[in-house]
């Protein structure tokens, strides 16, 4: 909320899982996101939080050596054998592509992190943890247009939404479509 206006939002605890980068060959990767202000919408929304080339390849490799690691100890399955294009497939979806998919959007991104709800790339983080519990806290960030000062209130209940629509999006942070999961 808003100390100088009336601002007042209820922040929800949202999954945004379901935020999917469409890559040129039809596959998809979840989007990182985090809770920021965002100045074009007026209000708190979720946005891009694109990690840096170096996570990402650090990830690629992490989920290589998972994946060296299960089938060293795999001396019970035969190559070639079904359980192990099983595994060797459930671990490729699991781990390495989304790994691989993340990087490919990072390497080749050429746009600053964007809104989710309009595209703005003028936002800021609202730093939403780690305060003291069940006190309101003063966050350093000024609302626009009366300059007042955010302020949490964590002993308000948080709710939290499952599922919505997914919604894809280019890897550049483009709006694509939406598509009901039901």
């Amino acid at each position: 909320m808003c100390d100088r206006c009336s601002f007042e939002i209820e922040l929800k605890s949202y999954l945004f899982s379901y935020c999917l980068y469409e890559l040129p060959d039809g596959g998809h990767v979840p989007i990182p996101t985090r809770a920021e202000w965002c100045y074009q919408c007026k209000t708190v929304r979720a946005v891009e939080n694109l990690p840096d080339i170096t996570a990402t390849r650090k990830k690629v490799r992490q989920a290589k050596c998972t994946n060296l690691r299960f089938f060293a100890g795999c001396s019970s399955l035969s190559p070639g054998s079904p359980e192990m294009d099983y595994a060797t497939k459930f671990f490729a979806q699991q781990f390495l592509e989304p790994a691989e998919n993340l990087h490919y959007v990072v390497l080749n991104r050429k746009s600053p992190s964007r809104c989710l709800s309009c595209g703005s790339f003028d936002h800021k983080e609202m730093p939403l943890s780690g305060y003291p519990a069940g006190k309101r806290t003063i966050l350093p960030i000024k609302h626009s247009g009366c300059e007042g000062n955010f302020v949490i209130d964590d002993r308000c209940p948080v709710m939290a939404e499952i599922r919505g629509p997914d919604r894809y999006y280019t890897p550049e942070g483009i709006f694509l479509r939406s598509v009901s999961p039901f």
